[in-house]
């Protein structure tokens, strides 16, 4: 799957990131990976992963749920959004995702008490994606559980380096 990086920057222009990781010079897309006008993220799965991951995004921006869904799959990982707090919570509890992105606020079930219900019972990561980015709350977020925390807006990079790492470190962790 191929995204325009004029599509790309729109859809981050609505949701605050076009200042984080790309950026357009004088108007126009600025060159990525030699290829104007494409987007490549640097994720490629090798022999070693003959399976697709299986993410789970809790989210209820629909459009900020969408990108992130969008930047998965470009990446080779199969991506199920849930829209609120309690469909994302049974969700994850019978889904077999191999990691969870999960929005701090939500309209039913805050992100932190969504956090402590999956590590009742499951030890998959949890990447906590907010706006508040502030201390506090990333403390707290670790605090119920969260293996990791990127604040909005972020770069999609950033956002698939950090699924990566969480997913290969939890792998390593339970061939040990």
């Amino acid at each position: 799957m191929i995204i325009t990086l004029t599509s790309f920057m729109t859809a981050l222009t609505a949701i605050g990131v076009n200042n984080h990781g790309l950026k357009h010079r004088n108007g126009m897309p600025r060159k990525l990976g030699g290829h104007t006008g494409m987007l490549k993220i640097c994720y490629n799965r090798t022999a070693k992963e003959p399976d697709m991951k299986k993410v789970l995004i809790i989210e209820d921006d629909a459009a900020v749920a969408a990108l992130e869904q969008d930047f998965l799959r470009v990446n080779g990982f199969e991506a199920v959004i849930a829209p609120n707090g309690a469909t994302g919570l049974e969700e994850a509890l019978n889904g077999g995702y191999n990691l969870i992105l999960l929005d701090l606020i939500l309209e039913d079930l805050d992100g932190f008490e969504v956090c402590r219900q999956i590590r009742k019972n499951s030890d998959i990561p949890v990447l906590m994606v907010s706006a508040k980015g502030d201390d506090a709350n990333k403390i707290r977020g670790f605090d119920s559980g969260a293996d990791d925390f990127i604040t909005k807006p972020f770069s999609p990079t950033e956002l698939m380096a950090r699924v990566i790492a969480n997913i290969v470190q939890y792998e390593r962790i339970m061939n040990m």
